[in-house]
């Protein structure tokens, strides 16, 4: 049920705020939460019919499972309903009903129990084209990989690699999917596949210890494309953060009403062979502590020059990076504001310390707006050099202590200037 599942996110957003794990942060988990958990009837009834040695009626369980998960458009099961009325006689109400496309549509179906996390999203990027990309679905990654369990016990190795690739579509970060992947292969006796798999969740695993968000890990094992990091996994965590951020800093504000104010820090990485815009959300108010939600949003502003990001002293964004970084963090500071969270200053890190002057003008002008994501000109915002960077720090250059800038920046975010 829905209060059951707001109360399992609530724990779990306590948990990740009071840790500041966001780091571990898993759109599929998160999105599981919510989830209506019928299908796990199903799974259980298949679990226990794998226990007592039944693969084929696990399997079939399993597959049942799979589509309950999936909701009923994603499933199926409305499409086999509309098949089933098809086969009516034409002069009969079944076949009228199912005919009849806008009642169908337009009456019925929206009124299915539908998880909005249950179909693709899409969004339009300009000159009539779209981009679309699915939601990670735990519950049907588990169901599916299940399933490929189930036929893998009972010797149908090429039946299981569809249904573990199944699983591992449904929600690539289930590792359970590709090492059922794995094991379909190796029976298959497609072993070069397999060691690749082998390597990719071993590479994965690597990764989601490194990076500070789980798309990125994602990305650089190649098991989600760009689309699905930018407009599925990248808003859901900052959905999620951002609403926490407001939370805490409303508990934390002296007086009701006080702005949620907060400091966006921007710094250019290497990343794929290109350059990559990490942005990081610094708040709090110093007496209860300063937090941060490392690297949440990024996007790639360059794809190349990847060896120039991090070079000493303080890394070199290149003119393209340098192109699309203001507008990309004045959107990061307007979609912040549907959180009521207030940027009240601008750090720029790594790759931008040279490029203070450039990035305030971008932002207090309309220069910095595009049809890729239209943010109003914005003024007041501070807009300062980092004391030190990655690339400083690792080639052993001082910080620059004593900033003026970063102390107004500072009081600003208690709100004292």
């Amino acid at each position: 049920g829905g209060g059951g599942g707001q109360g399992r996110r609530a724990a779990r957003m306590a948990a990740v705020g009071d840790s500041r794990e966001w780091k571990s942060f898993s759109a599929g988990d998160h999105i599981a939460l919510e989830a209506d958990n019928s299908w796990e009837r199903l799974k259980d009834a298949g679990t226990e019919q794998l226990r007592l040695g039944n693969f084929k009626g696990a399997a079939h369980l399993y597959k049942g499972a799979a589509s309950v998960a999936m909701g009923p458009l994603m499933g199926g099961l409305v499409h086999a309903f509309i098949s089933a009325l098809e086969t009516w006689p034409e002069d009969s109400p079944q076949r009228q009903f199912v005919e009849n496309q806008d009642l169908l549509w337009h009456s019925v179906v929206p009124k299915l129990p539908i998880s909005r996390y249950s179909t693709d999203r899409t969004i339009a990027v300009g000159n009539g084209t779209e981009m679309v990309a699915k939601h990670p679905n735990k519950n049907a990654a588990i169901a599916w990989a299940n399933r490929a369990q189930a036929l893998l016990s009972d010797g149908q190795p090429q039946r299981a690699l569809r249904s573990a690739r199944r699983a591992t579509e449904a929600n690539p970060e289930y590792l359970k999917g590709h090492h059922r992947e794995m094991k379909a292969l190796e029976a298959l006796g497609r072993t070069a596949e397999a060691e690749v798999v082998a390597k990719e969740i071993r590479d994965f695993s690597h990764a989601r210890s490194m990076y500070p968000a789980e798309s990125l890990a994602l990305l650089q094992v190649g098991w989600i494309d760009w689309a699905r990091a930018q407009i599925v996994y990248n808003p859901i965590r900052f959905s999620a953060a951002a609403a926490h951020v407001a939370s805490t800093l409303r508990k934390m504000n002296v007086f009701e009403g006080d702005p949620m104010r907060a400091e966006a820090r921007a710094s250019i990485v290497p990343f794929q062979g290109g350059q990559c815009l990490l942005l990081t959300l610094r708040y709090g108010n110093g007496m209860e502590g300063d937090y941060e939600v490392q690297c949440m949003d990024f996007c790639m502003v360059d794809h190349e020059h990847a060896e120039i990001a991090d070079r000493p002293p303080n890394g070199h964004a290149s003119p393209q990076a340098l192109k699309h970084t203001p507008m990309r963090i004045g959107v990061f500071i307007e979609d912040l504001k549907a959180y009521d969270l207030v940027t009240v200053a601008v750090m720029c890190g790594q790759g931008l310390t040279e490029h203070v002057a450039l990035i305030r003008e971008k932002l207090e002008s309309a220069e910095s707006c595009s049809s890729h994501g239209m943010h109003p000109p914005m003024s007041g915002v501070i807009v300062y050099a980092a004391e030190s960077t990655s690339a400083s720090e690792a080639s052993g250059v001082p910080p620059n202590v004593g900033s003026l800038d970063a102390m107004q920046a500072y009081m600003a975010r208690l709100g004292m200037v």
